[in-house]
């Protein structure tokens, strides 16, 4: 008998949160609860991410056309601009791309306002926030959806451990949270490849569980 350790996984999994800061204007699920694909989650107060996107437009503007008036000043003497018209014009072309680009973020921020699941599942994860708070940095606002079906064990075993096993051999499971119960299933996937940890060359291996996982395993 091989007896491996490891922990819970699952291959169709998503971590989701917003593309910036901002003030929680809606939430549409708690942990546990199945959403479908392309669901919504959560959302931000998008008033004052478009007043943010708007002011950057105009910085981008007025950035825009200082750039201008600047190069019009120097237009003709590519073959004797001083040095200082040549600093003046940098500058103000960079000033210009970098309020392009400011204002580019802004517009992502709304565009990343609300956040949907990208796959059917459960959520594993969620946040103990409510509408009206402010989050200072969008990992504040994390949340993980998985799909249950595709939750396995994952393990490693070493060189001489790995040789003794093979695809579709079945085995059984135990979890700490069910001390008094195994569960049924079957190696589902053997890495070729190695990979180094603490205790040298070991090999992943994934242990497919046949019956359906209880909702209290985390992963």
């Amino acid at each position: 008998i091989l007896t491996l350790s490891g922990q819970i996984d699952a291959d169709t999994k998503a971590t989701l949160r917003f593309g910036s800061a901002g003030k929680i204007a809606w939430i549409n699920v708690k942990e546990g609860d199945m959403v479908k694909k392309w669901q919504g989650i959560a959302g931000l107060d998008t008033g004052d991410l478009k007043a943010a996107e708007t002011k950057a437009y105009y910085a981008y503007l007025a950035a825009d056309a200082n750039a201008k008036e600047i190069e019009d000043q120097v237009k003709g003497h590519d073959s004797d601009e001083t040095f200082a018209q040549k600093n003046d014009r940098v500058t103000a072309q960079t000033t210009r791309d970098t309020a392009f680009d400011s204002w580019h973020v802004a517009q992502r921020a709304i565009q990343t306002a609300s956040i949907f699941s990208p796959i059917d599942g459960i959520v594993y994860t969620a946040p103990a926030l409510v509408a009206g708070t402010y989050i200072g940095s969008p990992t504040q606002a994390e949340y993980q959806v998985v799909d249950p079906s595709s939750i396995h064990f994952s393990a490693t075993a070493d060189q001489s451990e790995v040789i003794l096993l093979s695809e579709k051999t079945a085995g059984d499971l135990s979890l700490d949270a069910f001390l008094n119960k195994k569960f049924d299933g079957y190696i589902s996937r053997i890495a070729f490849t190695p990979k180094a940890d603490e205790v040298g060359t070991v090999y992943e291996v994934d242990f497919k569980i046949s019956e359906e996982i209880p909702s209290q395993v985390r992963l």
